[in-house]
Protein backbone atom coordinates (compact mmCIF):
# COMPACT_ATOMS: atom_id res chain seq x y z
CA UNK A 1 0.00 0.00 0.00
CA UNK A 2 2.55 2.22 0.38
CA UNK A 3 4.08 4.23 -2.91
CA UNK A 4 7.53 3.04 -4.34
CA UNK A 5 10.45 4.31 -2.37
CA UNK A 6 9.07 4.86 0.98
CA UNK A 7 11.75 3.90 3.76
CA UNK A 8 10.60 2.70 6.73
CA UNK A 9 11.87 2.17 9.32
CA UNK A 10 11.54 0.09 12.67
CA UNK A 11 12.56 0.26 16.53
CA UNK A 12 15.16 -2.47 16.87
CA UNK A 13 17.25 -2.38 19.65
CA UNK A 14 14.63 -1.21 21.94
CA UNK A 15 13.32 -4.04 23.63
CA UNK A 16 16.49 -6.69 24.62
CA UNK A 17 15.79 -4.98 28.07
CA UNK A 18 12.56 -6.05 28.47
CA UNK A 19 12.20 -8.82 26.68
CA UNK A 20 15.33 -10.38 28.39
CA UNK A 21 14.44 -9.65 31.92
CA UNK A 22 11.13 -10.94 30.93
CA UNK A 23 12.71 -13.91 30.06
CA UNK A 24 15.19 -14.01 32.82
CA UNK A 25 12.40 -13.93 35.32
CA UNK A 26 10.77 -16.54 33.65
CA UNK A 27 13.89 -19.16 34.17
CA UNK A 28 14.48 -18.28 37.55
CA UNK A 29 10.23 -19.19 38.04
CA UNK A 30 10.73 -22.33 36.50
CA UNK A 31 14.07 -23.15 38.43
CA UNK A 32 12.54 -22.50 41.84
CA UNK A 33 8.74 -23.63 40.96
CA UNK A 34 7.47 -21.09 41.54
CA UNK A 35 5.23 -21.16 38.94
CA UNK A 36 3.69 -24.19 40.69
CA UNK A 37 3.64 -22.89 44.28
CA UNK A 38 1.47 -19.94 42.89
CA UNK A 39 -0.63 -22.46 41.77
CA UNK A 40 -1.15 -24.02 45.11
CA UNK A 41 -1.66 -20.56 46.93
CA UNK A 42 -4.41 -20.31 44.75
CA UNK A 43 -6.00 -23.44 45.58
CA UNK A 44 -5.19 -22.88 49.45
CA UNK A 45 -2.58 -25.80 49.36
CA UNK A 46 0.65 -25.75 51.33
CA UNK A 47 2.55 -28.21 49.73
CA UNK A 48 5.88 -28.94 48.71
CA UNK A 49 6.88 -29.25 45.29
CA UNK A 50 10.19 -30.95 45.49
CA UNK A 51 13.56 -30.17 44.06
CA UNK A 52 14.64 -27.18 42.08
CA UNK A 53 17.50 -25.90 40.30
CA UNK A 54 20.07 -23.33 40.45
CA UNK A 55 21.67 -21.60 37.00
CA UNK A 56 25.29 -21.31 38.72
CA UNK A 57 27.55 -23.76 36.49
CA UNK A 58 24.53 -24.65 33.70
CA UNK A 59 24.76 -23.68 29.81
CA UNK A 60 22.40 -20.91 28.29
CA UNK A 61 21.76 -21.88 24.74
CA UNK A 62 20.71 -18.68 22.90
CA UNK A 63 18.97 -18.73 19.41
CA UNK A 64 18.83 -16.14 17.63
CA UNK A 65 21.54 -13.38 18.72
CA UNK A 66 20.43 -10.17 18.67
CA UNK A 67 19.59 -7.17 21.03
CA UNK A 68 17.52 -9.45 22.92
CA UNK A 69 19.30 -12.91 22.86
CA UNK A 70 22.66 -10.64 24.10
CA UNK A 71 20.62 -8.62 26.57
CA UNK A 72 19.44 -12.21 28.31
CA UNK A 73 23.24 -13.82 27.87
CA UNK A 74 24.52 -10.79 29.92
CA UNK A 75 22.45 -11.72 32.32
CA UNK A 76 22.80 -15.31 32.35
CA UNK A 77 26.45 -14.58 32.73
CA UNK A 78 26.05 -12.46 35.78
CA UNK A 79 24.18 -15.33 37.97
CA UNK A 80 27.30 -18.04 36.89
CA UNK A 81 26.16 -19.33 33.09
CA UNK A 82 27.87 -20.27 30.30
CA UNK A 83 26.60 -18.94 27.01
CA UNK A 84 26.62 -20.40 23.81
CA UNK A 85 24.95 -18.79 20.63
CA UNK A 86 23.35 -19.79 17.65
CA UNK A 87 22.48 -17.08 14.71
CA UNK A 88 23.20 -17.06 10.84
CA UNK A 89 26.64 -15.57 11.25
CA UNK A 90 28.61 -17.57 13.54
CA UNK A 91 31.72 -15.19 12.39
CA UNK A 92 29.72 -12.21 14.17
CA UNK A 93 30.30 -11.98 17.90
CA UNK A 94 27.75 -10.40 20.22
CA UNK A 95 28.50 -9.38 23.84
CA UNK A 96 27.70 -12.17 26.49
CA UNK A 97 28.38 -14.74 24.15
CA UNK A 98 30.92 -17.02 24.88
CA UNK A 99 30.74 -19.53 21.99
CA UNK A 100 28.74 -18.76 19.00
CA UNK A 101 27.15 -21.51 16.28
CA UNK A 102 25.85 -21.48 13.02
CA UNK A 103 21.87 -22.29 12.39
CA UNK A 104 23.49 -25.68 10.57
CA UNK A 105 23.92 -27.09 13.83
CA UNK A 106 21.00 -27.67 14.83
CA UNK A 107 18.72 -30.36 14.14
CA UNK A 108 14.98 -30.66 13.41
CA UNK A 109 12.95 -29.68 16.06
CA UNK A 110 12.20 -32.87 18.08
CA UNK A 111 15.10 -33.66 17.75
CA UNK A 112 16.12 -30.72 19.60
CA UNK A 113 14.22 -31.43 22.32
CA UNK A 114 15.20 -34.79 22.58
CA UNK A 115 18.76 -34.03 23.13
CA UNK A 116 17.91 -31.62 25.94
CA UNK A 117 18.91 -33.15 29.60
CA UNK A 118 15.39 -33.28 31.96
CA UNK A 119 16.69 -30.86 34.07
CA UNK A 120 16.87 -27.87 31.09
CA UNK A 121 14.19 -25.20 30.78
CA UNK A 122 12.94 -23.96 27.02
CA UNK A 123 12.22 -20.22 26.88
CA UNK A 124 10.50 -18.37 23.80
CA UNK A 125 9.93 -15.26 23.97
CA UNK A 126 10.81 -14.34 20.20
CA UNK A 127 8.43 -16.57 17.37
CA UNK A 128 5.65 -19.06 18.32
CA UNK A 129 6.36 -21.67 15.51
CA UNK A 130 9.80 -21.93 16.65
CA UNK A 131 8.50 -24.86 18.89
CA UNK A 132 6.45 -27.57 17.61
CA UNK A 133 3.48 -27.61 21.28
CA UNK A 134 2.67 -31.04 20.47
CA UNK A 135 6.46 -32.07 20.86
CA UNK A 136 6.75 -29.62 23.85
CA UNK A 137 3.79 -30.64 25.65
CA UNK A 138 4.68 -34.70 25.06
CA UNK A 139 8.62 -33.79 26.42
CA UNK A 140 6.91 -32.03 29.70
CA UNK A 141 4.55 -34.43 30.03
CA UNK A 142 6.74 -37.08 30.14
CA UNK A 143 9.16 -35.30 32.74
CA UNK A 144 11.69 -34.72 29.46
CA UNK A 145 12.49 -31.28 30.84
CA UNK A 146 12.28 -29.44 33.46
CA UNK A 147 10.17 -26.70 32.44
CA UNK A 148 9.34 -24.12 29.93
CA UNK A 149 8.24 -20.72 29.89
CA UNK A 150 6.25 -19.26 26.72
CA UNK A 151 5.73 -15.91 25.67
CA UNK A 152 4.87 -16.73 22.14
CA UNK A 153 3.00 -19.46 20.89
CA UNK A 154 1.33 -20.64 17.41
CA UNK A 155 -1.03 -19.92 17.56
CA UNK A 156 -1.61 -16.64 19.21
CA UNK A 157 -4.20 -16.62 21.73
CA UNK A 158 -3.19 -20.50 22.44
CA UNK A 159 -6.11 -22.68 21.94
CA UNK A 160 -8.18 -23.46 24.99
CA UNK A 161 -8.17 -27.31 24.70
CA UNK A 162 -3.97 -26.97 24.33
CA UNK A 163 -2.47 -29.61 27.02
CA UNK A 164 0.25 -26.91 27.44
CA UNK A 165 -2.64 -24.88 30.16
CA UNK A 166 -2.96 -27.59 32.09
CA UNK A 167 1.09 -28.71 32.01
CA UNK A 168 1.88 -27.66 35.37
CA UNK A 169 6.00 -27.59 34.29
CA UNK A 170 4.97 -24.96 31.75
CA UNK A 171 4.47 -21.20 32.46
CA UNK A 172 2.89 -18.90 30.10
CA UNK A 173 2.26 -15.45 29.72
CA UNK A 174 0.34 -13.91 26.76
CA UNK A 175 2.94 -12.08 24.30
CA UNK A 176 3.75 -9.22 27.14
CA UNK A 177 7.44 -9.57 26.94
CA UNK A 178 7.75 -6.95 25.23
CA UNK A 179 5.53 -4.09 24.04
CA UNK A 180 5.10 -0.96 26.03
CA UNK A 181 5.02 -2.72 29.64
CA UNK A 182 8.78 -1.18 30.99
CA UNK A 183 8.61 2.71 30.81
CA UNK A 184 12.09 2.32 29.32
CA UNK A 185 11.02 0.66 26.13
CA UNK A 186 9.12 3.85 25.18
CA UNK A 187 11.70 5.96 26.06
CA UNK A 188 13.79 3.78 23.55
CA UNK A 189 11.69 3.94 21.09
CA UNK A 190 10.96 7.47 21.04
CA UNK A 191 15.03 8.46 20.93
CA UNK A 192 15.21 5.48 17.88
CA UNK A 193 12.30 7.74 16.27
CA UNK A 194 14.23 11.34 16.96
CA UNK A 195 17.24 10.26 16.14
CA UNK A 196 15.51 9.24 12.73
CA UNK A 197 13.99 12.49 12.59
CA UNK A 198 17.31 14.36 12.40
CA UNK A 199 19.31 12.29 10.41
CA UNK A 200 16.60 12.70 7.69
CA UNK A 201 16.25 16.30 7.71
CA UNK A 202 20.42 15.88 7.47
CA UNK A 203 19.94 13.90 4.27
CA UNK A 204 22.02 11.21 6.74
CA UNK A 205 20.93 7.64 6.03
CA UNK A 206 18.16 5.89 8.55
CA UNK A 207 18.77 3.36 11.51
CA UNK A 208 16.93 0.76 11.57
CA UNK A 209 15.65 1.07 7.88
CA UNK A 210 13.65 -1.90 6.86
CA UNK A 211 14.94 -3.88 3.55
CA UNK A 212 12.04 -4.77 1.02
Amino acid sequence: VLPRGTMVTNASGAYGQSVSEHMFATMWALMKNLNRYASNQRDHQWQDEGPVLSPEGGIALIIGVGDIGSHFAQLAQSVGMRTFGVRRHADVPAKGIEKMYGFERLETNADRLGRLKSTAIVINAGRGDAIDPEALADALHNGRLHGAGLDVTEPEPLPAESPLWDEPHCLITPHVAGGNHLEKTSEHIIRIALTNVSRYAKQQELLNLVRY
